[in-house]
Formats: C-alpha cells, structure tokens, sequence
C-alpha cells in the first residue's frame, strides 16, 4: 500500500530481500485510476538503474488528469511530441507481445 491507504501502481523489484526482477519494467498508458497513492510508484530501493517505470495520459474515473506532480522521482512521465515513437511502440502489441493477429 502507498501512503493515505491507497494502492501503488508498482514497487521495485527487491521483495523481501530477495532480487527477484532487475530488469522490471511498467509502463501506463491512457490509464483511467482510482485510489492510487499521489508517488504511484513506492518501495523503490536497492539497484535500480534497469528499471522502467513510464506513465502517460492518466485519467480518474471522471476523465479528469490525475495529478502527477508528487510522482516518484525514479519514474517518468512520457510527453508528446517529444516521446511520440515510444507512445507508438507501447501501443502496439505485435511489437511489444511480438503477437500479429493476421497470422
């Protein structure tokens, strides 16, 4: 749980001592959320140089923003234009789940 009783987005991928997922990686985009904690991403310690944590375009349940602003400052909020081909790759899944539904 983050802080205020609301959930985190992620945490890093050290759970119990144990480096389970160096490599770990969470990307949100055009999410709508509801009770998430205003860093979104906690429990981020220990190596963390290959971890990705992205975010782009998130919504409440009324379609309003949600405020970003006290986000951790080891994840990243995505911008237009500037991230446009990043934004392009994540949306596709035949690049990011090499799945082609024609075949």
């Amino acid at each position: 749980m983050g802080t205020h009783g609301n959930a985190a987005i992620a945490r890093s991928p050290v759970n119990k001592g144990v480096n389970g997922y160096p490599y770990a990686e969470a990307v949100l985009i055009d999410c709508t959320l509801e009770n998430i904690s205003p860093e979104g991403w906690v429990d981020i310690h220990g190596e963390t140089h290959h971890l990705r944590f992205l975010e782009y375009n998130s919504t409440d349940k009324e379609g309003r923003p949600v405020d970003v602003s006290r986000r951790h400052n080891l994840s990243r909020q995505l911008t237009l234009p500037d991230d446009a081909a990043l934004l392009d790759l994540y949306r596709s899944p035949a690049q990011i789940l090499e799945w082609n539904p024609e075949q």
